[in-house]
């Protein structure tokens, strides 16, 4: 029920979200001086959110940054969080597309070539009707095909967030790879959420991100100009900055 309810939810704590309710509420506004005001906010959210200026300040806030291979330590496990590697449901037919936070799955090969880590988990089932486990079985199939043998490949298919991601995995690793060092992959900017619903769960992991937003270029003029693709960006962090907050509320981090 919590899962159906924050994703519900959501739809209206994004950017978007908030300029469809601006919209919505000027059906009801007579006065033309508070109209102004309302749509003077409105205009001010779809500019400071669809600003590259924003984003990368928030990435360079929040993110966990990438750091070098080579100073990663050699552990046993890689942990790959499941969510947005597959989105098309063409994938439940032939398992050959990846979405778009597919950069995960590349990371934990890289990691397994380079001998950083012995085996990968991944976590994450699916919350579809009829409980086909689709993402992660592309997820497998693509690391397969990468040359990872099965034999080094575990899966975890009952958890559907992250709070369910740490919580199944924490039960996995406790049984089969109890007191092995683990390395959790996932995008840079769920990293902060990840980390502590694992650490939560009692396991300590060192993160290697994935997919960075951050650029750490020098902001200049365009940075302030609205772009559509900064307006997803944004949307990604408010949206972690908020499932940050519940999870403290609930004391799933």
């Amino acid at each position: 029920m919590f899962y159906f309810f924050s994703k519900a939810l959501s739809i209206f704590l994004n950017p978007l979200g908030w300029v469809f309710l601006i919209w919505f509420s000027l059906l009801f506004i007579r006065s033309k001086t508070t109209k102004k005001i309302v749509i003077s906010i409105q205009i001010f959210i779809l500019w400071i959110f669809s600003s590259g200026a924003f984003t990368e300040w928030a990435s360079r806030a929040y993110e966990v940054h990438p750091v070098n291979l080579e100073k990663i330590p050699k552990s046993d496990i890689g942990i790959i969080l499941s969510g947005g590697l597959a989105n098309d449901p063409e994938s439940a037919r032939n398992g050959s597309y990846i979405g778009n936070e597919a950069d995960r799955m590349w990371q934990a090969v890289r990691l397994y070539k380079a001998g950083k880590i012995q085996k990968i988990l991944i976590s994450g089932g699916d919350n579809s009707i009829n409980k086909i486990k689709i993402e992660n079985s592309v997820a497998k199939s693509f690391l397969l095909q990468c040359g990872v043998p099965d034999s080094s490949i575990v899966q975890e298919i009952k958890s559907i967030n992250t709070y369910e991601n740490a919580f199944f995995t924490a039960k996995i690793i406790n049984k089969k790879f109890k007191n092995q060092k683990v390395i959790l992959i996932t995008s840079a900017y769920h990293m902060p959420r990840a980390l502590a619903c694992f650490k939560k769960q009692g396991i300590i992991a060192v993160p290697f991100s994935a997919a960075p937003i951050c650029t750490f270029w020098k902001i200049n003029f365009k940075d302030f100009l609205p772009d559509p693709e900064e307006l997803f960006k944004s949307k990604l962090f408010i949206k972690e900055w908020i499932g940050m907050g519940v999870y403290r509320v609930m004391g799933y981090v």
